[in-house]
């Protein structure tokens, strides 16, 4: 009986010791997987960080680039008005040119008839 009682706290012993080893490894393993996790978590808090510093940057880009464009259609438009003033200017003093000449022919024209009239 007494080898029979000796097996048995043996055999007691080993599954306490089995216990222990489980409960190690289970608390070792839970330390683990929360280590993961709280990794996880600074990687998704990283890219979440990330990713607004790159949609802020792309933003500031977009908002640069629509002053840029908005510009160069502002200096564009003041190119094409100074471009149809400077047209309109010259041709204002087209027509006073020709109108100078035509005054000037028309006084030829009268001083012309003048004599001829005071010939006769």
């Amino acid at each position: 009986m007494s080898s029979a009682r000796y097996l048995y706290e043996r055999q007691l012993q080993a599954d306490r010791a089995r216990e222990r080893q489980n409960e190690s490894c289970q608390h070792i393993l839970r330390q683990h997987t929360q280590g993961q996790i709280q990794a996880n978590h600074e990687r998704n808090v990283d890219y979440r960080r990330r990713h607004q510093a790159v949609s802020q940057r792309q933003k500031e880009q977009e908002r640069l680039d629509d002053i840029r464009r908005k510009e160069a259609e502002r200096e564009a438009m003041m190119e094409r008005k100074a471009i149809r003033e400077a047209a309109e200017a010259q041709a204002e003093r087209e027509a006073s040119r020709k109108l100078a000449e035509d005054r000037k022919r028309q006084r030829i024209i009268s001083e012309s008839t003048e004599l001829r009239d005071l010939e006769r």
